[in-house]
């Protein structure tokens, strides 16, 4: 008979990260070592090779030999993921207003109805003899 053992080894570095060990690219997601079935990482002592406790991995379905260290990694929680994300939106909906009031004032200062320019006052052409044109008759 085999055991399944789940090594989970999990933190909080800050209360916005969870920790955890994470196998090696090389290393099998299940394995088996001594009888016993694992998932992800193990801490246990493997005699004579580990003299310390270490976090491993096994690199085969059924351990030959083949094995890498487990990495210590952390990544946000699900609740900072929620209030980033939630921080994001907000910060794009506070752009998207900016976008449309800019748009609006643009809109109000060029394309303001077209005004006739105020006609200038014609100068009155003089006869040669100094009087206005419109009084001879």
């Amino acid at each position: 008979m085999v055991t399944t053992t789940t090594t989970t080894t999990t933190a909080l570095a800050t209360p916005d990260e969870v920790c955890n060990y994470k196998p090696a690219a090389k290393c099998r997601p299940v394995f088996e070592y001594k009888g016993q079935k694992y998932i992800g990482c193990t801490t246990s002592i493997r005699w004579p090779i580990f003299v310390w406790l270490t976090t491993w991995c096994s690199h085969d379905g059924i351990y030959a030999g083949a094995w890498s260290k487990c990495s210590w990694a952390c990544e946000p929680s699900a609740a900072e993921v929620v209030r980033v994300n939630k921080m994001a939106e907000e910060q794009r909906a506070e752009e998207r207003s900016a976008n449309e009031a800019r748009r609006n004032h643009h809109h109000l200062v060029h394309n303001r109805p077209v005004h006739a320019e105020p006609s200038r006052p014609t100068r009155q052409r003089l006869a040669p003899d100094g009087s206005d044109d419109d009084d001879r008759e």
